[in-house]
């Protein structure tokens, strides 16, 4: 099978083709989109936002009220484990270290509020933010020596450890065929 070559009709030259004016290239237009779909999509934004700036309220004094806990380093040792949190802007007044039944329970609230007085204006700011974080302490720690100390927005509280392993009370139980 043979193909015939394609011939420009012979109305059409060369210089014809150039004065024709070319139809411009069709570039494909966005299918405008509905209205309830613009509207989910702004208000999709607007509640990211206050998500946002619900989660990361920073007040005046500078200190982040949103209820995490603090961040939390521990190391451990055969003799102590050191729990090290940091809790910026809180006193001890603040918090409270518990333990009892090998759980070892940090806590904290705090409650800001600052005014500022101007000619004609009145500006105030309330905070309020807790915190509650619990670790579990393994069977050869001390609770009756643990020690918490406050310095400069780090609480450090140590939980002397026996170093000797506690003999276990296991008990294996068989599984019955039936």
């Amino acid at each position: 099978m043979t193909r015939k070559p394609v011939t420009k009709p012979a109305a059409e030259t060369t210089t014809e083709a150039a004065a024709k004016p070319k139809t411009p290239a069709k570039i494909p237009v966005k299918k405008a989109e509905p209205k309830e779909s613009f509207r989910q999509k702004l208000s999709d934004v607007f509640e990211d936002m206050w998500e946002t700036i619900g989660k990361h309220h920073m007040s005046i004094s500078g200190r982040a009220y949103s209820g995490e806990p603090p961040v939390t380093d521990l190391k451990e040792s055969q003799r102590v484990m050191t729990f090290t949190l940091e809790v910026p802007g809180m006193d001890d007044g603040d918090i409270q270290v518990s333990v009892a039944n090998g759980l070892l329970t940090v806590s904290g609230k705090k409650e800001a509020q600052s005014e500022t007085k101007g000619e004609g204006y009145v500006f105030r700011e309330r905070s309020y933010g807790s915190f509650s974080r619990g670790f579990s302490l393994p069977a050869d720690a001390l609770e009756d020596g643990v020690t918490a100390d406050l310095e400069k927005g780090v609480l450090t509280v140590k939980v002397p450890r026996s170093g000797k392993a506690p003999a276990s009370n296991a008990k294996r139980i068989p599984i019955q065929k039936k």
